[in-house]
């Protein structure tokens, strides 16, 4: 998948699940099994779904990214959110915070963790 792909693709990915937990986070985290949602469980939640919309925008604006180096720079700095993210999110599902549903959260951030250091290692 070549750059600009997969700045749309993350895009896409991520800004629903951002909106979701912005703006519904009792329902989005009950999908993961995490009950009962207090006060501030719903207040993660929301700075959960904000973190996501500002990675959606910023994938967003990283289409038009031009040079190789930067593509690069910036594949590099993605992959290792990414990857900060697949750590947290199997922690979660190893230690039984989330239900079942919660792999596919592994899932994704694998995918793009992978994604992201494939663009990054790649020749200029």
């Amino acid at each position: 998948m070549d750059y600009r792909t997969l700045c749309l693709v993350g895009t896409l990915v991520t800004l629903p699940f951002g909106l979701g937990f912005a703006l519904l986070p009792q329902p989005m985290l009950a999908l993961y099994g995490m009950t009962p949602v207090g006060a501030a469980l719903a207040l993660m939640g929301r700075y959960f779904g904000v973190t996501l919309i500002a990675f959606a925008a910023a994938m967003w604006g990283f289409r038009e990214i031009r040079p190789d180096g930067v593509q690069q720079t910036a594949a590099r700095l993605l992959a290792a959110a990414e990857l900060c993210g697949l750590l947290v999110s199997l922690q979660g599902v190893m230690a039984g915070t989330v239900n079942a549903l919660g792999w596919s959260t592994v899932v994704i951030y694998g995918f793009f963790t992978v994604a992201w250091a494939r663009l990054a290692m790649r020749r200029a």
